[in-house]
């Protein structure tokens, strides 16, 4: 097994996605233009002619870059094993300073690690594969009742909001901003990302999400700080609705634990490798151009 560090000047951005595409453990987070969208410039681990990739941040993430790249490689089309997993996660330690990095769900259990703590983390999302009638066997009783209580009332459905618009009275800085506006309108010229509005015309109560989809799942990008419980579960089930039978799962946004819970949702475990204090303050300061 070769593995090749590789900077980030010297990637075939072509080739990378191919890897990122038909890997069985691909996700939206691995391709190359989500990636520049959220940290611009990061370096490579390559194995052969790009059968296995995993890209490596050049500073720690901030808090809102790791909510927007939960986990990310190895992603490989060579298959997993304890041999490969290491490999990679060896190569990682040595080109790489930064101690926060959470790894693809495949090959996180795979790893065994002796000078460094792996922590667990939760990523939430419902199983489409089902149909609709399984879906909704599982939802929580109080999701049944809202989604009733819902039929009383009068729902208007939006899409194709701005993404101005969206994240408008949102409590960001103008850098988080900017992250969202790209990963927003890259995923829309691309034909893979959609907002939605459910705006209660009774309470004025609204719900707005951004959502991006690949070959496996659908992923809630953003979700407003502000959206109503009835409108957001109704906005989420309209959504499963429509995509129930389908071999994907919905990934619900990183601080929708709620929601997912009353969906009757499950939980991916994510092995990450931990930050410390100073160096997560390093990637703070590193990101808003600030001297350590």
């Amino acid at each position: 097994m070769t593995l090749d560090f590789v900077p980030f000047e010297d990637i075939d951005k072509n080739k990378w996605n191919g890897n990122v595409h038909y890997s069985p453990n691909g996700n939206i987070y691995g391709y190359h233009w989500y990636l520049k969208s959220v940290i611009k410039e990061w370096d490579a681990i390559i194995e052969g002619d790009y059968q296995s990739v995993m890209p490596i941040p050049r500073r720690t993430l901030t808090a809102f870059e790791q909510s927007l790249l939960p986990y990310l490689g190895p992603y490989t089309v060579n298959g997993y094993s304890a041999l490969r997993a290491q490999s990679f996660y060896m190569t990682l330690k040595e080109h790489s300073k930064n101690s926060y990095y959470g790894f693809n769900d495949r090959f996180g259990k795979l790893m065994e690690v002796e000078d460094e703590k792996l922590i667990v983390k939760h990523r939430h999302y419902i199983n489409l594969q089902l149909t609709y009638d399984q879906i909704t066997e599982k939802y929580q009783s109080k999701a049944h009742q809202l989604l009733n209580d819902a039929t009383l009332q009068t729902f208007v459905y939006g899409s194709d909001i701005k993404p101005e618009t969206l994240i408008e009275n949102e409590d960001l800085n103008d850098a988080e901003k900017s992250i969202l506006y790209r990963i927003m309108y890259n995923a829309i010229q691309r034909s893979v990302g959609w907002s939605l509005k459910v705006e209660n015309k009774d309470s004025g109560a609204v719900a707005k999400s951004f959502f991006i989809s690949d070959k496996s799942g659908i992923y809630e990008i953003f979700s407003s700080s502000q959206n109503d419980e009835t409108n957001h579960l109704l906005m989420l089930d309209t959504l499963i609705r429509s995509n129930a039978g389908k071999p994907m799962k919905l990934y619900t946004h990183p601080n929708g634990e709620e929601i997912n819970t009353l969906l009757g949702g499950e939980t991916l475990e994510i092995m990450v490798a931990e930050t410390s204090k100073k160096h997560f303050m390093a990637g703070i300061k590193s990101f808003f151009g600030l001297k350590s």
